[in-house]
């Protein structure tokens, strides 16, 4: 045995010999630079990897600027049969997409990006502290593209990537999520709060997609919580009051900066008229904003987020939305269907010509009927009813319309949206016409119903209520404090 030792010493050493010059071989190699994009520093690597974030960019830059991205430095992980490893750098959410920034060895094999494997993944899972879990969908990983990002970056003989991973919430997820332990976040509802109970998220099914193979890996959990979209990260108190016109004035209250947008809180107070919505100058920039509800039932406007670009802000309020009682009707006849229903079936053409006003508002808006047309959506074939809003140059309607049957059918979720617009479709008998989908608004709104629907009915009905009329305002310049709030 003692003779043998010296033999096994001498193979070990030569193993561990040969093991140190394959990493020497694998990482002390030139790259190419023409055929990559090499930087310098890990620095220049965070900086241009925001440009892979597509529209998500500068929400990414705000994440950075308040340390909200999970960074993993020391999550390495050894790919099999491949001399390559996989290290997770950054793990950031919005909602429920998220951002990954990864790093994949070079070997000096690789000649361009495409020889560098990528992985892909159709599953994240979500861990609360109790470890229950929910799965949420990745319904395009099999669009490859979304996760090759050809145009990698090398640091170090490392391949970055950064992409954002797209996945949807379904009815399992839900299940799932209902059945979570210490979900009390305030009123929110549980579409929200389920993203402050996370504590770990896993990558399932995951793969190295390589030119020649792919490899099934094992599942990637790392420790972090979510970032909840709609929490101020900073809090600047207000207090000043503005009198809109005789008998109305708003108190504003304080600003809040989000991820997604800037909140300016009101106070609407006792006034004789019920606001809906305000137009207003921010620095001679003009904005607008319905007056929105949040959970707790405060009101705010919606501004732009680069006013924390500025110590102080001056705020002129131009016009209002209020009440409007007047409720406008239209029919179109048996004989219009008819007419409609007859022309689809000669095949010529599939729109209809109607041009019927049918009431005005506020004697500055025109709605008038303008014509049918088909419109085929990946779900079903579909009738038009284009309905146009005319006015001058100042007067635009600025309401949205929602079908009257989803407040009907979901009176909850439609409790704080005071600032919508009613539309009520029946048929010949007065029976409700639910298939109805809203398209756009302003100066035209569509109404869009299931073809089968359409053709069955004889008459449709339609109401127009819950309006809105514009007033011109005659008010003072406000200046607002916008920097040097709490966070």
């Amino acid at each position: 045995m003692k003779k043998a030792l010296p033999v096994i010493i001498v193979i070990v050493l030569f193993i561990l010999l040969g093991q140190q010059l394959l990493k020497e071989e694998q990482t002390s190699f030139a790259v190419d630079e023409e055929a990559f994009t090499v930087f310098d520093t890990y620095e220049e690597i965070l900086m241009y990897s925001r440009f892979s974030s597509d529209h998500y960019w500068a929400l990414l830059e705000k994440a950075r600027e308040y340390n909200l991205i999970h960074r993993f430095e020391d999550k390495v992980f050894p790919l099999n049969q491949t001399h390559r490893t996989i290290q997770i750098h950054e793990v950031w959410n919005a909602d429920n997409d998220f951002y990954l920034l990864y790093s994949i060895n070079l070997l000096p094999k690789d000649e361009n990006p495409s020889d560098v494997p990528y992985i892909t993944m159709s599953d994240i899972t979500v861990h609360n502290a109790e470890d229950q879990q929910a799965s949420l969908y990745i319904p395009y990983q099999k669009d490859k593209d979304m996760f090759r990002n050809r145009d990698g970056l090398v640091y170090d003989n490392r391949f970055y990537r950064s992409l954002w991973i797209r996945s949807e919430i379904d009815g399992s997820f839900y299940t799932s999520i209902h059945e979570w332990e210490g979900i009390d976040y305030k009123n929110k509802p549980i579409d929200y709060r389920w993203v402050n109970a996370v504590e770990k998220v896993t990558f399932d099914n995951l793969i190295l997609t390589a030119p020649q193979t792919d490899i099934q890996m094992d599942p990637i959990q790392l420790d972090m919580t979510l970032t909840d979209m709609d929490e101020p990260l900073e809090v600047i108190e207000l207090g000043n009051e503005v009198t809109l016109m005789p008998g109305t004035s708003i108190k504003l209250e304080r600003i809040e900066y989000g991820l997604r947008n800037t909140k300016l809180y009101v106070e609407l107070g006792d006034n004789e008229q019920e606001i809906r919505h305000l137009s207003f100058m921010v620095n001679s920039m003009a904005w607008d904003s319905f007056i929105e509800t949040d959970e707790n039932g405060d009101s705010y406007l919606n501004l732009w987020n680069e006013l924390s670009n500025f110590d102080q802000s001056n705020i002129l309020f131009t016009e209002a939305l209020v009440p409007e009682e007047k409720e406008l009707t239209y029919q179109l006849t048996e004989q219009d269907m008819n007419a409609y229903k007859e022309m689809l079936q000669n095949g010529e053409t599939t729109m209809m010509k109607l041009e019927k006003e049918f009431g005005t508002l506020d004697d500055k808006l025109t709605f008038k009927a303008s014509h049918l047309d088909t419109m085929t959506s990946p779900e079903r074939e579909e009738i038009v009813l284009a309905v146009d809003i005319e006015g001058d140059a100042q007067s635009r309607y600025r309401s949205w319309f929602t079908n009257y049957e989803n407040i009907r059918n979901d009176p909850e979720r439609f409790k704080n949206r005071n600032n919508l617009s009613y539309i009520e479709v029946t048929d010949e008998t007065g029976t409700p016409v639910d298939s109805v989908r809203i398209m756009g608004h302003g100066r035209q709104t569509k109404f869009r119903f299931s073809k089968q629907d359409f053709m069955e009915k004889k008459e449709l009905h339609f109401r127009f209520f819950h309006l809105s009329k514009q007033i011109i305002l005659d008010t003072d310049m406000t200046t607002i404090q916008t920097q040097g709030g709490t966070s």
